[in-house]
């Protein structure tokens, strides 16, 4: 179902509300002159203990000192992973793994003078300061990060048990140890690589936090998260919200602008990278009977934006020595198109989401060893996807688990196709044939 996200600007407030099917499905307000603190990290100092409490003030630069209990020092996951995103409540988690420790008090635990980071996790609320806890989490776009707690959650929002499967399989792979994740609902879909380098961004973060703590002294703002309109793009913008409006110009050309940064960002890594992949791929294209084969990703930039940046991107080649590199979807045969993807798919394994891959012609003008080469690249590539291949070469087709020979017939006019399956009369094929 289509959604799109309404921003409406006031002098005191911001409201943000997503739509699905013209209903109202989530909606927050911040107010300006209240804008919450929830999300910052602070590198504070013990004011004073209050065993009675078993609480203590923390002096982080605000007007009133913040308040730490010492379950908000040593609580468990429950306790506190319900402060840091309103996505991630208790009540929308699946708690996998829990973090234990003995009963300590409050003096075991801290002194007074003592420097320490914590993170805002309510706001002040009248004569109240704000309530902060030792645990950190830093919210992405897919994962929530969490140092020093061993544990992953999932969002209950993703209803699909299989999809849940995968992506606790993903994140129990790429989690550093001493870390720990939450899966957000927009990570729903998403494949490994983009779990993978919102992690590394999140890393990042958390890196640029700790040192920027070593360099300062207490009280001192280390880290902000996003306003609401900025949180609201980041959280909510995903694949089925086809548009954004907001009723401030100024807000809109924020908004803008920050986009634009990001997709110049974007840009200039697609570029540095489209140099080593057109490099890449005429390596795996020489292996594939394509030796003269000249290979270039040309980036363009465009006025407008739009989901993928601010470039249009085009794969060029030059099948044969002499000839100017053109578009591939204009000049690449059949034959050279199945190389040209099967050479693609080679260097990405395991990193798209298409489950099946289908190869026709790829055998085409080429016999031999390089034959040999093409089965084998295509076995390894069946080992993480599910790959059909049409081919008329026994070196191809004796790398696959099952065989069918496809005849076509006319009758009444009518092209007919006819699917047999053969029985293979050798033994399975051996994966220790690489091994050598």
């Amino acid at each position: 179902m289509d959604s799109e996200i309404l921003i409406n600007v006031t002098r005191d407030e911001i409201r943000v509300g997503l739509l699905e099917g013209g209903q109202v499905v989530e909606f927050y307000v911040e107010r300006k002159r209240d804008a919450s603190l929830v999300g910052n990290i602070y590198k504070g100092k013990v004011v004073k203990i209050l065993p009675g409490m078993q609480s203590a003030f923390i002096d982080i630069g605000l007007e009133k000192a913040a308040f730490l209990y010492v379950t908000d020092i040593h609580a468990g996951m429950e306790e506190f992973a319900p402060f840091l995103d309103e996505e991630e409540k208790v009540n929308s988690l699946d708690i996998i793994t829990k973090r234990t420790r003995p009963e300590m008090t409050i003096e075991d635990l801290i002194q007074e003078g003592q420097e320490i980071l914590v993170q805002v996790s309510k706001d002040p609320i009248g004569s109240k300061g704000a309530r902060v806890t030792s645990y950190v989490t830093i919210p992405g776009r897919y994962l929530v990060l969490m140092p020093n707690v061993e544990h992953i959650g999932i969002s209950r929002r993703i209803l699909d048990e299989e999809e849940r499967t995968r992506l606790k399989t993903i994140v129990e792979t790429i989690k550093p140890k001493g870390y720990g994740l939450i899966i957000r609902t927009a990570s729903e879909g998403s494949c490994e690589n983009d779990l993978k380098k919102d992690l590394e961004f999140l890393l990042l973060l958390w890196e640029n936090v700790q040192k920027k703590k070593d360099r300062v002294s207490a009280p001192t703002l280390l880290y902000s998260d996003l306003d609401l309109i900025f949180r609201s793009v980041r959280d909510l913008m995903v694949q089925d919200v086809k548009r954004l409006v907001v009723d401030s110009v100024e807000e809109y050309e924020r908004i803008n602008g920050e986009t634009r940064e990001k997709a110049k960002i974007l840009s200039q890594k697609r570029k540095e990278t489209a140099l080593k992949l057109s490099q890449r791929i005429e390596e795996e294209l020489a292996t594939l009977g394509m030796q003269n084969t000249k290979f270039s990703v040309e980036i363009t930039p465009l006025e407008n934006l739009d989901e993928s940046g601010m470039d249009q991107i085009e794969f060029l080649i030059s099948p044969n020595p002499g000839e100017d590199l053109r578009p591939l979807a204009r000049i690449a045969s059949g034959g050279e198109l199945s190389r040209v993807m099967l050479a693609f798919n080679h260097l990405f394994t395991r990193e798209g989401k298409i489950a099946t891959l289908v190869f026709d012609e790829v055998d085409a003008g080429i016999g031999g060893a390089t034959a040999q080469v093409v089965g084998q690249k295509l076995y390894e590539i069946s080992r993480h996807y599910q790959t059909i291949c049409i081919t008329h070469l026994p070196q191809i087709a004796c790398f696959g688990e099952h065989h069918y020979s496809i005849k076509k017939k006319v009758e009444n006019i009518i092209s007919e196709a006819e699917k047999f399956a053969l029985e293979s009369k050798y033994p399975s094929f051996d994966e220790s044939y690489f091994e050598e």
